[in-house]
This record gives C-alpha cells, structure tokens and sequence, in this order.
C-alpha cells in the first residue's frame, strides 16, 4: 500500500494564500496536525519513506518517522508543490480559483506535467519498493496524482486537508486509488487496526 500524506498546516494555509514553492515551515496547529497522525499511524512500518524538498513537507515526514517504523529515507524534487508563477502568495478568491483552473498563469506548471511527474515518481518507487511506501507531498501535486492514476476523478474538485492521507494501492502492475483526504484515526478504524 502506499500512504500519500499531505503535510501539516503553515502560516500561509490558515491565512488562505497559495504557498506553490516558497519554503514555508510548519506552524504550531500543523505539527500538532503531524503529531496526532503519527500516534494514529503509531507501529505501522514503512519500507521507505519519501518527501518533497520542501521544509513543510520534510518536517511533517520527520515527525511522522517518530511514530513508525521506516527502512529508507529518501528526498524527490519530483514530489514538490506545483509552481504557481504570479500567484505565489495569493490569497484564494473564486477570481484566482478560476485562473489558477481555467487560464494560463504566468511562470506556473501545468497541471498535466504536475500530475506526469508526480505519477513517474510514485511509480518508479512502487516498482524499486515491495513494502508499504510514505510520501509526504503537497495539496496540488497529491490532487494532480489521484487524477493522473484515476482519469474518472479528472472533472472532480478534490480537496485535501492538511496532514490528510490518501491511499493507492498496486494492482495488477498498475496504480489505483483506494481513497484520498482521510483522517488517520478513520484509517485506523478502517482497517480494523487499534479500535
């Protein structure tokens, strides 16, 4: 199985500004975030765990590694944010909303390469790793994934909160997705593991 975790709150996530790849640290209400999922994830094991570059992301990742047990550590730039260009630090509006969906932005990554890169990285660790994967990502780039793995999610507004977890699973050597934007506590009582 492969956990697809998005990191805990930033300052720019309770102020609704759109972060792309400005390295944010986590705040306070996002490592509590972390520490709460790592005490639902508490005992589980992890043949590698792999994140984005990114403080936020790096930080979630290395509080959860407290809580679990992981083989490897590894980094991927591949697993970064999207680039927003001129919307970097923009507070959400339904007029940004729409331009970041429906527009060309200046100096931002499309979503079709967000989702290609994204889907090439989680692939290639779910052919190299036969043991359950952590990848501690970002929103957009999870978002991008889920639709690149699951063509019918494309027309779908999937929204992810923070310190979320989404679950793909391999099948038949290809990627499906089992679920996306779960609480850790519901994962547990999902799987029948520490009721």
């Amino acid at each position: 199985m492969i956990y697809i975790v998005r990191h805990g709150e930033t300052q720019w996530n309770a102020e609704g500004r759109i972060q792309g790849r400005q390295d944010i640290e986590l705040n306070e209400k996002g490592r509590q975030q972390m520490e709460r999922a790592a005490r639902e994830l508490a005992g589980r094991r992890f043949q590698v765990m792999i994140t984005s570059p990114l403080a936020r992301a790096k930080e979630s990742g290395a509080i959860l590694a407290q809580s679990v047990e992981i083989g490897e550590v590894l980094e991927d730039e591949r697993l970064i944010e999207r680039e927003f260009g001129e919307l970097d630090g923009a507070r959400f509006s339904e007029d940004v909303r729409h331009r970041l969906y429906q527009e060309k932005v200046q100096g931002a990554e499309s979503l079709e390469a967000v989702g290609e890169r994204m889907f090439a990285a989680v692939t290639a660790y779910a052919e190299a790793y036969e043991g359950d994967l952590l990848i501690v990502s970002h929103g957009s780039a999870i978002t991008q994934l889920l639709k690149r793995i699951d063509p019918s999610l494309q027309p779908v507004h999937i929204h992810l909160n923070n310190a979320s977890i989404s679950l793909v699973e391999r099948c038949d050597g290809a990627l499906r997705v089992v679920d996306y934007n779960m609480d850790a506590a519901y994962l547990n009582g999902a799987d029948g593991e520490d009721e």
